[in-house]
């Protein structure tokens, strides 16, 4: 196998399973905590043991992990990727062709890039766009809107954090190019690509708005 194919395959790995650190660090029993660290460690440490200079992507990417990472998000496509510090900091990188990682710009980043200072506490990556939620309650998205899938009321693209809602919103998903939403009173909205009915609003009509499903006793 050629080597930087090897290389690069590790790095993908890390790169699209940066979900399986956060899970990790959720684990309650220290025990397990404690045996998944050291899976991961030895990865790294095989890595090391056969190309001791390539490996600095993959450790990046384990070290944020396992010091200052609450919250991660990778696109559908794992071309993109979002992480919250332990500081509410929102950071992005990877492909950036429809401004999906938010800072401005439609350039890519190989290495995290600070959008947002202080105050979100959940991410969720589509396929190329992204939403986050602010500790206020707050909704904002960015990247590709095609199918409407920002919720803006329009689908034009964005290349900075957009506000869609104000406040109410406790938790969200995004799926290819629709998401869904829970507000605090238990309520389900949904916005973006219906052409399967997975809005569920009753149609395949793609919605540029949040729409409301169901209006109460939403758990998750």
């Amino acid at each position: 196998m050629n080597a930087l194919f090897l290389i690069d395959l590790l790095a993908y790995f890390f790169n699209n399973n940066l979900l399986l650190v956060n899970k990790i660090l959720n684990v309650k029993k220290l025990a397990v905590k404690i045996g998944l660290l050291k899976f991961l460690l030895s990865w790294v440490n095989h890595c090391f043991s056969l190309f001791q200079s390539s490996c600095q992507r993959i450790v990046l990417l384990l070290m944020l992990g396992l010091t200052v990472l609450v919250n991660t998000s990778f696109g559908n496509l794992g071309l993109h990727s979002l992480i919250i510090k332990t500081d509410g900091s929102l950071w992005s990188f990877g492909r950036n062709t429809y401004g999906q990682l938010g800072d401005g710009s439609t350039t890519q980043r190989t290495t995290p890039t600070q959008i947002i200072s202080s105050g979100v506490v959940q991410v969720a990556a589509g396929q190329y766009y992204s939403l986050i939620l602010k500790s206020d309650g707050s909704l904002w998205t960015f990247g590709q809107n095609s199918n409407g899938q920002l919720g803006d009321g329009t689908t034009t693209q964005r290349n900075v954090p957009t506000q869609i809602l104000p406040s109410g919103v406790a938790q969200i998903s995004a799926g290819y190019a629709h998401n869904m939403i829970l507000k605090t009173d238990g309520s389900l909205w949904t916005f973006g690509r219906n052409s399967s009915g997975q809005l569920g609003d009753g149609t395949t009509v793609n919605r540029n708005v949040p729409t409301q499903i169901l209006a109460s006793g939403v758990a998750q």
